[in-house]
């Protein structure tokens, strides 16, 4: 494995864990963020098979399986039935919600792009954190180096991560954590004072193709519609290379028509019949495409004609005739609050409702 070319489109994150290699003082705690699916999972796989490329084949193999005592992979989960404080993470799991964590590995196995999607997994119990005591207790010879990587890592509680300070400061010689988050801003100063960050960026357009078409087995007609509007991510391309793009980019239209034009009980409508039929992931990839819709707004204010929405090119037109001063990025920011919003998991109808409100009140405001 070349690990400098180990994962498209990070070089330069992948220069900074090689140079941390080469020095042979690999820190307590790395930090990775950075936009979901953009390669930060399988660069923590990566830089832990270099630490260990002195080792055998086997137990390469074995750290890219997630196998434990070699790696120590910490999720979120589901609650299980009557759980108490007491219980392993796993303990008073069901059979259908281990089956469920079980499929779900197995696809990250299979493509580290994979953005695990466990039901019901809404948080990093702090029973997984206390569960790292035993890893680190665990003596094992044959491998070099071991590492504990949290996914998602902004979801651990303050508890948790209060729980967790006391191993990021001292974990056991030759082992080492790797937090990965697309939210490091959710973490606690505490918890990100005792990381090394490392950075990783959003993938070009092109990077994104590729990928969807080389390892991921997608046409190359699928993968050059979903690449442009995926915000350089292979996340949110394979969330997208599910969903019907057409539709997806007509309900974008939809709901900005409705809400400028301020008929806010069907843009209402429109809104509460995605989350009856998709879900709420479907919804926030229409918001984010109506945000690039916005962009093409700008590109042909400007006088640029390459829109992402060809399709759509003459209703790009009609906007900017009939809202000629309208400030768009106050709509783009509007949305993007929205998004914001849902990410935080606040009160879904009411903020897509203050949503469309608002965006006919910048439509109001600016004729």
């Amino acid at each position: 494995m070349n690990f400098l070319n180990s994962v498209p489109g990070q070089e330069k994150a992948l220069n900074i864990l090689n140079e941390i290699f080469n020095s042979k003082r690999i820190p307590n705690a790395l930090l990775f963020t950075g936009k979901q699916g953009v390669g930060k999972f399988l660069a923590a796989i990566n830089f832990l098979k270099l630490i260990n490329s002195s080792s055998s084949e086997s137990i390469r193999n074995n750290i890219s399986q997630l196998k434990e005592p070699y790696v120590k992979y910490i999720f979120p989960l589901p609650r299980g039935k009557n759980e108490t404080g007491e219980d392993g993470p796993f303990d008073k799991l069901s059979d259908e919600q281990m089956t469920d964590v079980r499929r779900e590995l197995e696809l990250k196995k299979s493509n580290p792009y994979y953005p695990l999607n466990i039901d019901k997994a809404e948080n990093i119990k702090i029973t997984s954190i206390r569960d790292v005591k035993r890893f680190l207790s665990m003596n094992f010879d044959d491998v070099k180096h071991r590492a504990i990587i949290i996914d998602d890592a902004h979801l651990m509680s303050n508890e948790a991560q209060n729980a967790l300070l006391k191993s990021l400061e001292e974990p056991p010689h030759n082992l080492f954590f790797i937090l990965i988050t697309p939210y490091e801003d959710r973490l606690l100063t505490t918890t990100k004072s005792r990381c090394w960050t490392v950075n990783f960026i959003p993938l070009s357009d092109e990077l994104v193709e590729n990928i969807l078409v080389e390892n991921l087995n997608l046409s190359k007609s699928q993968a050059a519609q979903i690449a442009p509007f995926a915000e350089g991510s292979i996340a949110e391309a394979l969330s997208l290379a599910e969903m019907d793009i057409d539709e997806i980019l007509e309900n974008v239209i939809k709901i900005l028509r409705y809400s400028l034009a301020r008929k806010y009980s069907t843009a209402m409508s429109i809104v509460d019949d995605i989350l009856k039929r998709y879900g709420e992931d479907y919804l926030r990839s229409t918001l984010r495409l109506a945000i690039i819709w916005f962009s093409d707004v700008v590109k042909n204010k400007y006088g640029k004609e390459n829109y992402y929405f060809n399709k759509f090119s003459e209703t790009i037109i009609k906007f900017n005739k009939r809202f000629a001063d309208v400030n768009i990025f106050e709509f783009s920011a509007e949305i993007d609050r929205l998004i914001t919003l849902m990410d935080k998991k606040v009160s879904l109808n009411l903020i897509v409702l203050n949503t469309i409100f608002g965006l006919g009140a910048l439509g109001l405001r600016n004729q």
